[in-house]
């Protein structure tokens, strides 16, 4: 795939799955949250995998769990994937509660 490509098809991906969703308390769509986040990385000097990696950073935790590392891995390659998974901290729904789950993610960090 080529760059453009690439970060368009990882917008895509990252649309359906949270296209029903809304930003905690608001009406702002989810996806803006990931747009930004992309935006950052790209800013910062991102490679074009990081950057499909920013807008994808939150579909494993909002898409169909452990399916979803699988069509990342089959859509995007090893790299974006592995980028992802690392930025995920729930693989079930429902979604443990937010605050057990940070608390284990950074203890997963350490």
């Amino acid at each position: 795939m080529k760059s453009r490509e690439t970060i368009v098809c990882a917008f895509e991906f990252a649309y359906a799955v949270h296209r029903d969703q809304f930003r905690k308390g608001s009406r702002i769509p989810y996806i803006t949250h990931a747009m930004a986040v992309a935006a950052l990385v790209g800013e910062f000097g991102g490679s074009e995998a990081q950057i499909a990696a920013a807008l994808l950073h939150d579909t494993v935790e909002d898409g169909d769990g452990l399916k979803t590392p699988a069509d990342l891995r089959e859509t995007f390659g090893d790299e974006v994937a592995e980028l992802v998974l690392a930025c995920s901290d729930a693989f079930v729904k429902p979604k443990p509660p937010w605050r057990e789950r940070k608390e284990q993610f950074i203890e997963t960090m350490r």
